[in-house]
């Protein structure tokens, strides 16, 4: 979604992922794409958005993370300030870029909703 600044595009998503998430069909996670300026950084704020608004505890999550995304090296390390676990991907080159996306959308299909 693209508009100006300051027209409502984020407190729409908000809203829709409101309701949604009453209904629990979904997963649902949001994606700030500005601070993104390549490919690298996209996929770096995708798997971490994905993962940090997993349904299941951190232990769960950590597990899945580093079956699912182990040939890709994900790199797991902790807020020092909340102490919450936050995941990054170390990417080298264009084709671990792709692969990575196709891992994500792996593991997305791997989700019962």
């Amino acid at each position: 979604m693209v508009s100006l600044r300051r027209m409502g595009k984020t407190a729409l998503i908000q809203h829709v992922f409101h309701h949604l998430a009453k209904k629990k069909e979904f997963s649902l996670f949001y994606i700030d794409l500005m601070p993104t300026t390549n490919l690298k950084e996209f996929v770096n704020a995708f798997g971490k958005s994905l993962l940090s608004n997993l349904d299941s505890p951190v232990e769960k999550a950590m597990k899945k993370v580093t079956t699912a995304f182990s040939s890709l090296h994900p790199e797991i390390s902790f807020d020092p300030m909340t102490g919450l676990p936050t995941v990054g991907f170390q990417i080298n080159n264009d084709r671990q870029t792709i692969a990575t996306i196709e891992k994500i959308f792996e593991y997305i299909n791997t989700e019962k909703k």
